[in-house]
């Protein structure tokens, strides 16, 4: 299954889209719009929520974003790690899961999602865009919405770094 999370190009709270193979919207993010942790939010088709996103407020060393699920119970911990290649741990599946990338990043990048170290998706983002957009390669359906969650929070930590920097 093939999607594409982009961001929307104006919105005050950092909505997205996320369009299945065909162009057809498949889950809504909605933003809050003033929200100091860029809190997010995952919905399906009739508005229900599946997901919220958000990044943590303190950290020390690492940048972490987490995830919990409709019951506002914490499912992930998204943790970007350290090392040449950019990659990322998520805490709190059954087995551990890592997105690590495939060669040296650079504008745009290309990102292996593995889980007990088989491949259970792929994260692509192109050179040149006017917003950020993932193409996002999930090998099954029912992984999809938790990916995009993972994809979203991946994003805000990328973000947040970004203005870190920036400042």
């Amino acid at each position: 299954m093939e999607l594409v999370v982009k961001n929307k190009f104006f919105s005050l709270g950092g909505s997205s889209k996320v369009l299945d193979e065909n162009g057809a919207d498949a889950f809504a993010i909605k933003g809050k719009c003033f929200s100091i942790t860029k809190k997010k939010f995952v919905k399906d088709l009739n508005g229900k929520r599946l997901f919220m996103v958000r990044n943590k407020f303190w950290f020390f060393i690492k940048r972490k974003a987490l995830i919990y699920d409709a019951n506002k119970k914490l499912v992930a911990r998204v943790i970007r790690d350290f090392r040449i290649r950019q990659s990322y741990t998520i805490e709190g599946a059954q087995e551990e899961i890592k997105v690590v990338a495939n060669g040296p990043v650079g504008l745009g990048f290309d990102m292996s999602i593995t889980m007990g170290g088989k491949e259970i998706g792929h994260i692509k983002r192109p050179y040149v865009q006017w917003t950020d957009t993932f193409n996002v390669t999930v090998n099954d359906p029912e992984d999809a919405a938790i990916l995009v969650a993972m994809v979203i929070a991946i994003d805000n930590i990328q973000d947040q770094a970004r203005k870190a920097n920036n400042s």
